[in-house]
């Protein structure tokens, strides 16, 4: 079957710094009692949280445009809770950050800012603001359904989806090139199916940006990348997922030249190893699905002993791929094989693979 580029895998994703920021200058109102004094301040308000699962944290940076002593910040939320902030000093144009705790969702804050100039003047301004919350964006790719061949990327998100931002690379020469934007209506939790227009070159890595409604972010890298490994086929017992110890020889080259593929790799990449099995026609359907993913199975094994220290996963077509078309009931030794593949995710459905449901190695019985 030979290399081929296929989807897929999250290497990895970035929650962003909040995009909103709320400048205000805190000066004193005409007809205050003390308008001349004091010192007056810029404040921003970090007003969109991107938090944890239950909490996340707001902030609020102080810049006095005067140098300022004693300086009270009192916030009380509108759930009853209070924070208080001091500083002795702040110098002029410094900015200077307080933080809390807010469970998620929507609070606001009446708060109170206390400070003494250099000549002794003390005055309090009072202002009000509100912060929201939300759990990180989470993006989950349908890797069954990513299909560079078709130009199709499948996901759900966490919150509804505003807009989606992709980048390929394409071989050989690795550029960066073709940003594609796809702004279509998704709310959350359901599948938002992806395409991007024919481009020539083979994909190598999918970089995407989702960003949600609230104006946050997330981004992730996927490496379209997987290689069929050859080898010599395995002759097991007839009708049973065992062999002699001289198939072993084969299972032991073969997990060389898996290490061999696998150093030609970055650092850092995430590989696994898919193990397909197929059979003959001898015998029934059910059978022989058993009889393929057993036989799968036991080829992950002989791996794993021979060093193999790669993620594992198997599954069996049976009879339902033949590499030569018979009739049933026949004989035919080019059916009974296995397909070994060195990847960074699992391969998409094909005509070799036309199911999804690999299963771990170590989940197999």
């Amino acid at each position: 079957m030979g290399a081929k580029d296929q989807p897929r895998s999250q290497r990895g994703a970035r929650q962003p710094r909040s995009p909103w920021l709320i400048p205000i200058l805190l000066g004193l109102l005409p007809g205050v009692a003390g308008a001349d004094r004091g010192v007056p301040f810029d404040y921003q308000v970090h007003s969109r949280v991107q938090g944890g699962e239950r909490e996340g944290q707001p902030r609020l940076i102080l810049v006095p445009q005067r140098t300022a002593a004693d300086v009270a910040l009192s916030l009380r939320r509108e759930d009853g809770r209070r924070f208080q902030f001091t500083a002795a000093r702040l110098p002029a144009q410094e900015p200077r950050e307080f933080s809390w705790t807010q469970p998620l969702g929507r609070q606001v804050y009446d708060a109170a800012l206390t400070a003494t100039n250099l000549q002794g003047e003390t005055a309090t301004r009072r202002f009000r603001f509100e912060v929201l919350v939300v759990p990180p964006l989470e993006v989950r790719v349908v890797a069954e359904e990513l299909d560079v061949e078709q130009r199709l990327l499948v996901f759900t998100a966490s919150r509804p989806v505003s807009r989606v931002e992709l980048d390929l690379r394409y071989a050989p020469d690795g550029r960066l090139d073709h940003p594609v934007t796809f702004a279509p209506p998704a709310p959350a939790g359901q599948p938002l199916r992806v395409p991007w227009p024919p481009l020539p070159g083979a994909v190598q890595r999918i970089g995407m940006r989702v960003h949600d409604t609230e104006g946050f972010w997330t981004e992730a890298e996927f490496l379209a990348w997987w290689v069929e490994v050859e080898h010599e086929e395995v002759a097991f017992d007839t009708g049973r997922a065992t062999f002699d110890a001289r198939e072993r020889v084969k299972l032991a080259r073969l997990a060389q030249r898996v290490g061999e593929l696998a150093a030609t790799v970055p650092a850092g990449v995430p590989l696994q190893l898919y193990v397909a099995g197929y059979t003959d026609t001898v015998d029934t359907t059910e059978h022989n699905q058993r009889l393929s993913l057993a036989r799968a199975a036991a080829i992950g094994r002989a791996l794993r002993a021979a060093g193999s220290t790669l993620p594992i996963r198997c599954q069996g077509f049976g009879e339902e791929v033949l590499a030569v078309a018979t009739a049933d009931e026949v004989d035919e030794p080019r059916n009974r094989r296995a397909v070994v593949l060195l990847g960074t995710a699992p391969p998409p459905r094909s005509g070799l693979l036309p199911r999804a449901g690999w299963r771990s190695l170590e989940a197999l019985p």
